[in-house]
């Protein structure tokens, strides 16, 4: 697993998972994670990503399918860590 800490702590609007996450290995080759939010901190795994070094979020246009909120209402900007 790979965890992402942010500024402030986030949540979904529809209560669902988060989506739009990826995480990768040292190939650099992106997959859907599954995500657990814990406060500020997002716990992203993926099957056949055994240790994780990078992580994006909403990487591309997808924002009508955007549900990352931050505690201030907005949606969390996309990202990339790597």
């Amino acid at each position: 697993c790979l965890t992402v800490c942010l500024t402030d702590e986030v949540t979904t609007r529809d209560g669902q998972t988060p989506r739009l996450l990826e995480i990768a290995g040292e190939d650099g080759q992106y997959v859907p994670a599954g995500a657990e939010i814990r406060g500020n901190r997002l716990v992203l795994r993926a099957d056949g990503i055994e240790h994780p070094v990078r992580a994006r979020y909403a990487w591309t246009d997808w924002s009508d399918q955007v549900n990352l909120y931050g505690k201030n209402g907005l949606p969390v900007e996309p990202f990339e860590l790597i």
